[in-house]
Formats: structure tokens, C-alpha cells, sequence
């Protein structure tokens, strides 16, 4: 499973596949239905190809921000090309669907298509804006002959990725970016931060296949106009100095703008802090490193983050399947509210959204072909985190040299008793 998003309250879609090839595996999205309790299977739409990203966006009436009830999902496909599908929640007249829109972007599609292979590549990162406006696409253009560029999407680490953003309406081109990507684009994403103008949604943060962190205008065009207005996420002078970002999303909720990124550094995962500025006059950016936070001795693989409870709460997912929650999570000093072993493999990804009752859950897929929700806590009950969880240690010990102090054997059994219940009240 190596795509999901959320199509509205407790509707999240999946993808994924085995590809073109005889893996026995169906390459196929599928609607998901959570009711803050389990996962049910929905109605599911066979691909052509397997699934390696994805993004859901909602469907605006003409010229307003109004959503129509339907969703398109843009899905990114393995050798190239994104298909767009229309998912639609049940209703009191109408039960779930899921459909791939005839004639998108997969090969045996109308090569006129805007995200067909042959105008668009292999694409390796897809996003869409909060607005719902914009989409992008971290993407290997196709060569002369409209082929792909690589075999695998993204190119090789030494190949030149773009970042182009599209009208999620009409997919109409906006801007694109070229000659500063280097490598298969891991990640983007669009700022939500009206404090940095109007046109905040033009910023997009950026992670290439060496590991550079950056936000860009995608207004800029490409070479020294990108490099102008934009703005490199640098580690020197830091305590991180050395090590490689990867991933970057913007803060949700952070009352000043702040990117947070997961660096790489002495083979640990960190989630670090950056104060983003941008000047009113020029429009150049300036990143400025805050602070950090080290959340895993593992790689952490896929980074996700959302509103909860007035505060930043993300997800992370590791290459050995662990999946972590931390509630305030731009501020200087996160809480884990959950760490538990969730998957068997590489978790691929992690999106942030809410139930039916407005209650915050994290999908996370991985190479197991499980998918998991894993409940956000607010930032109210957002667990005790690791100096608390060191406090109710010490308090139960405590307990439990009482009891074995001033009390007979049921006394005794009663204590250990008492710490299991402590082991087991975390999870």
C-alpha cells in the first residue's frame, strides 16, 4: 500500500499494486470508511498500473471554493503518468464510489492528457494545496521520444527532477520549476500560512534525492529565478550539521510560519524546527534553524501533520514499521503520545485527517500491505511524553516497593499487579 489520503471525515483512500507484471497482486484504490473505531472496506477501482503516490481534492464549483460533494484523487503510477479518479461519499440517496475518469493519465489513456506518461513523466511526489486549488507534482520529464526517463519513478539520484504545479480544476499548468532538484523528489508541500501574504499557497517546501531541503516560489521559474525567491533549508551552525533532510511539510497550527523537516543525523531520525520569513518587498525567503527534537533511532520514512487540538500533531513511520505520534509538535518540546510497532516493513506513507466525530486519526501504509489508524490525541490529553513517562515509572515503583514493604502476600500480589496495569495503560 503506497498511497493514501483522506477524501473527507472518516473516508480515507488507499492505493497500491504489484505493478504490470505477474506478481498476482492488483494494482487497485479503494475507499476506506472509519468510525473512530474500525476500518471498513469499501467499493474499490481496478488501475492499470500500481499506485505510488496520491492526493485527494476536493471538487469546487466554478469560480467559488465551494466543494460539490465529489473528490477527485490524482494518482501517481509506477512507470509513469497520473490517473484521476472521482470518489464520492455516501449519501442518503447515493452509497460510496470510486471510478478512474476515462481517458487520464495512464498509458492506455488519451496521450493528450495533461498527466499522461508522455507529457508528464514519472511523477514520485504529489500534493494538493488546503485550499484545494493546486496540485503538485515532483516529476521526471519524459526524453525526446516521450518515454520516461528511468525506469523507476524519479529518475536516478543524479537526475534533474521538476516541481510543476497545476489547477486542480482544469489541470491547467501554473508554474514549474527546473535545475535546482536534484534526484527523485521525496516530498512537497504547499504553505498554509496566510501570515506570509496572500499568495502563500505559490510556496511549496521541497526534498530532493540528496537530502536538500528547500522552500520555492513556483511562480520563479527555474535556475538562479528559483534560487532568487527561494530558500535552501540549511543544517550548518547546527547541532544536525551533517545530515540529510527527509522530509519537510509546513506547521498547521504554529501561531508564526514554521517548517518542520525530519533530518538524518548520526544514523537517528530528528524532527527539527525552522522559522520561515519572507521579505514583503522582494519576496526572497529566509529559513532559520529553531530547535529539535530526536524521535527515533530508526529512519523515519514518511512524515505527516495536522491541526488537533489548537496544536501541531504529526505522525511519523519508520523503515522497520514503528509509527510514532508527537502532539505539539513545532514547539520546543513534543510530547510522544504514541510509539508502537504498527507494521511489519518500510511504512510508505502517513495522512493526517479526521473521523466522523471530528476526532484526529493517522492512516499509515507500508510494504506489508496493512494499513493501520492510529487515533491523534489533542493537545490537551496528548499522553504524558517521555519526562512524564518517566514521572508515572517512578511513581508506580514507588508503589510497588510499598506494597512489598507494609503488606502481606495479597498486598504484594496486588502491587505487581498495579505495575502491569501501568505497562499496559500506555498503549
Amino acid at each position: 500500500m503506497l498511497g493514501s489520503a483522506w477524501v473527507t471525515d472518516g473516508l480515507a483512500v488507499i492505493a497500491g499494486g504489484g505493478g504490470k507484471g505477474r506478481t498476482g497482486v492488483p494494482n487497485r484504490a479503494m475507499l476506506l470508511a472509519y468510525d473512530g473505531r474500525e476500518l471498513t472496506e469499501g467499493p474499490h477501482a481496478e488501475l492499470e498500473d500500481a499506485a505510488i503516490a496520491l492526493c485527494a481534492v476536493p471538487q469546487l464549483e466554478s469560480g467559488s471554493d465551494s466543494a460539490v460533494g465529489r473528490t477527485s484523487v490524482l494518482v501517481a503510477l509506477e512507470e509513469g503518468g497520473v490517473d484521476v479518479l472521482e470518489a464520492t461519499a455516501a449519501s442518503a440517496s447515493r452509497p460510496a464510489s470510486v471510478r478512474v475518469v476515462p481517458d487520464s493519465g495512464h498509458s492506455s489513456g488519451r496521450k493528450s492528457h495533461p498527466l499522461h506518461a508522455s507529457q508528464i513523466g514519472t511523477v514520485s511526489c504529489i500534493a494538493a494545496s488546503d485550499s484545494g486549488r493546486h496540485v503538485a507534482l515532483g516529476h521526471t520529464p519524459p526524453t525526446a521520444g516521450g518515454a520516461a526517463a528511468a525506469d523507476r519513478p524519479g529518475g536516478g539520484d543524479d537526475e534533474a527532477s521538476v516541481l510543476t504545479v497545476l489547477a486542480s480544476g482544469t489541470l491547467r499548468q501554473l508554474g514549474r520549476v527546473d535545475g535546482v532538484l536534484i534526484g527523485e523528489l521525496r516530498s512537497c508541500d504547499f504553505c498554509p500560512c496566510a501570515l506570509l501574504g496572500g499568495d502563500h499557497e505559490a510556496l511549496v517546501a521541497t526534498v530532493d534525492g540528496r537530502g536538500q531541503g528547500r522552500v520555492l516560489d513556483w511562480r520563479a521559474g527555474g535556475g538562479e529565478g528559483a534560487r532568487a525567491l527561494g530558500a535552501d533549508l540549511s543544517l550548518s551552525g547546527t547541532p544536525l550539521a551533517g545530515g540529510t533532510v527527509r522530509r519537510a511539510v509546513f506547521s498547521r497550527a504554529a501561531t508564526a510560519p514554521t517548517l518542520l523537516a525530519v533530518i538524518i543525523h548520526g544514523g537517528r531520525s530528528h524532527l527539527a524546527r525552522f522559522a520561515v520569513a519572507r521579505d514583503a518587498a522582494t519576496g526572497a525567503m529566509t529559513l532559520a534553524f529553531a530547535s529539535s527534537t530526536p524521535v527515533s533511532a530508526d529512519i523515519v520514512t514518511a512524515l505527516g501533520v495536522e491541526r488537533a487540538g489548537g496544536a501541531d500533531t504529526a505522525s511519523l513511520g519508520t523503515a522497520e514499521g514503528e509509527v510514532i505520534v508527537l502532539t505539539g509538535a513545532s514547539g520546543a518540546r513534543p510530547h510522544v503520545a504514541s510509539r508502537r510497532r504498527g507494521h511489519l516493513g518500510i511504512v510508505t506513507g502517513t495522512t493526517c485527517g479526521v473521523d466522523r466525530d471530528g476526532r484526529g486519526a493517522a492512516l499509515t501504509g507500508s510494504i506489508d500491505a496493512f494499513v493501520v489508524v492510529t487515533p491523534l490525541p489533542t493537545a490537551d490529553s496528548g499522553g504524558l511524553g517521555v519526562m512524564g513517562g518517566t514521572l508515572a515509572f517512578l511513581v508506580a515503583l514507588f508503589v510497588l516497593l510499598l506494597a512489598f514493604l507494609l503488606a502481606d502476600g495479597d498486598g504484594l500480589a496486588w502491587g505487581l499487579g498495579l505495575g502491569g496495569l501501568g505497562r499496559g495503560g500506555g498503549e
